[in-house]
């Protein structure tokens, strides 16, 4: 999908930030998208444990985390998921993002591709 969504469509519940590679993500009231990446984040910093195949900002679904609570009993809500920011409201529609300019605050982002979870965060999940 091509375009533009809205900022009511959905909402940010929560940020995270990992300063580098196989940190624990620290949840955050606030961060600055800058160019590369969060600021502060593993990535934008280029100390990230995938660093070829990077990411500058990643979102992931509130529904999918409790979906994965649900079916597996493991709670990655506190940032195990090592993504930057959960979103909520979006759901199985994630996929609607791709290529869309979301407005997240201040911050124009335009995700191009899913991150699905890796072995390195089933590893630090605990799976």
């Amino acid at each position: 999908m091509s375009g533009k969504v809205e900022e009511d469509d959905g909402a940010v519940e929560s940020l995270f930030v990992a300063s580098e590679s196989g940190a624990d993500p620290e949840p955050k009231p606030r961060v600055a998208i800058v160019d590369g990446g969060v600021d502060g984040d593993r990535y934008c910093r280029g100390d990230g444990h995938f660093q070829l195949d990077a990411c500058a900002v990643t979102l992931v679904a509130a529904e999918a985390i409790a979906a994965v609570r649900e079916e597996t009993g493991i709670d990655v809500s506190d940032g195990r998921h090592r993504r930057n920011i959960v979103v909520r409201g979006f759901g199985e529609g994630m996929d609607d993002l791709l290529d869309a300019e979301v407005r997240i605050g201040d911050a124009l982002v335009r995700p191009t591709r899913r991150r699905p979870p890796c072995a390195h965060v089933e590893a630090l999940a605990g799976a």
